[in-house]
């Protein structure tokens, strides 16, 4: 995916097709190794649409699975 349409702000349409972009691109990254810059993109989605189940769940599973210190935030993504 294109970071184009996401840089910038300058992307057109509801914040629910963003986050659904962010959430996208997460993927993508995580496929790649880069679950740090995947992490960004999912709580970039969570901030635009916090009901997207996607990005609260990878979200949740990359905290866990890296970031101890930061537990509590994935056991709340995961809640929600």
């Amino acid at each position: 995916l294109s970071g184009r349409a996401l840089e910038g702000g300058r992307l057109k349409g509801s914040a629910k097709a963003a986050a659904a972009l962010y959430c996208m691109r997460g993927a993508c990254l995580e496929t790649e190794g880069k679950a740090g810059q995947a992490l960004v993109d999912y709580e970039a989605a969570i901030r635009l649409d916090g009901t997207n189940a996607t990005a609260l769940n990878n979200a949740a599973w990359q905290i866990a699975r890296s970031t101890p210190a930061r537990v509590a935030d994935a056991r709340a993504y995961a809640d929600r």
